[in-house]
């Protein structure tokens, strides 16, 4: 049995941010939702968070936020000694990892090991602990596991009160679910693969359209890239995973540009797109690659400046 089987649903998504609470204020306005809860992380001596092994004394700045699907952790690392900073440092602002919950943290982790995944920081918070684990190279993505002694009281998130969300789905997208999580891997096959192995999770494959049938423009462009998809279910969340090949296209061009790890956050069902292309473009918000396939069409955005990552919509009819 995977050692996450009982796991395998996302209940939050981390962002590294050089200001968390104004880059959380942000996301607040964008999707209408409820002003962020911010709190700093305790100093080591009450953390016991270890980085690469050792005592480090880093702390950061959160903030949290909470959407229709999932929670949204924004983190500002301090100077000191600690994953957030190195990430920050070494990548930049964007996407950092997704979360899973688990009973029997030290278990799990000892498990793990065995299968030869270490931990890159842990540490104790109120109520609980988290570890971040060394995942990046083979899923795409770092996971974070979060264990609770006491399950959290309805409609909580850290003391938050996540029901103070703002019910309503009229925002620049008209929605606020985030239905995918898209990675760019030079292998979908072996990515699902490991994906599989560690959650137990089902995947399952596509190829996009030629261009006759897409129309796909990247840039304005005509474009004639395509992709190998494949699909990991997690919970009310998936795991998009994108190869993409030889051709003209936004995945070809941010995988050469970035490497593999996290593309996009994906919205469907998302209604009458091209009406809100413009006041999105005056956000600064501006498309990058747009297609067709049976159904539908995608629309992918380029939100990093003021969210830190791409945006996809899906539209069906």
């Amino acid at each position: 049995m995977a050692v996450l089987s009982g796991s395998a649903s996302i209940c939050q998504l981390g962002f590294i941010a050089k200001d968390a609470e104004a880059t959380a204020n942000a996301y607040a306005e964008f999707f209408r939702l409820a002003p962020p809860f911010c709190i700093w992380t305790d100093p080591v001596e009450a953390t016991q968070m270890t980085y690469l092994g050792r005592l480090a004394d880093g702390r950061a700045k959160l903030a949290f936020l909470q959407t229709a699907s999932l929670q949204l952790e924004f983190m500002q690392p301090d100077e000191g000694e600690s994953g957030w900073k190195d990430f920050l440092e070494q990548s930049g602002e964007g996407f950092h990892h997704f979360a899973v919950k688990v009973t029997g943290m030290r278990e799990k982790l000892a498990q793990l090991e065995a299968l030869g995944i270490d931990v890159l920081q842990k540490g104790e918070f109120a109520g609980g602990r988290y570890a971040c684990l060394d995942t990046a190279a083979r899923l795409g993505a770092i996971v974070e596991l979060l264990e609770e002694d006491a399950p959290a009281p309805a409609g909580n998130v850290g003391n938050w009160d996540s029901a103070a969300t703002d019910p309503t789905e009229d925002n620049a997208l008209g929605t606020k679910r985030i239905v995918h999580l898209g990675f760019l891997v030079e292998d979908a096959a072996r990515t699902a693969a490991a994906y599989a192995e560690l959650f137990g999770a089902p995947t399952k494959s596509f190829r996009t359209a030629p261009y006759e049938e897409s129309r796909t423009t990247y840039l304005g462009k005509p474009a004639d890239g395509q992709a190998l998809i494949y699909l990991v279910d997690m919970g009310s969340i998936q795991i998009e995973l994108i190869q993409p090949d030889g051709g003209t296209s936004v995945w070809r061009n941010d995988l050469e540009a970035n490497g593999e790890g996290f593309h996009h956050l994906a919205f469907d069902h998302v209604k009458q797109v091209p009406e809100r292309l413009p006041a999105l473009e005056a956000r600064g918000i501006a498309v990058t690659q747009r297609g067709e396939f049976a159904g539908g069409a995608y629309t992918y955005l380029d939100a990093k400046a003021s969210l830190k990552t791409n945006l996809e919509l899906l539209e069906r009819w």
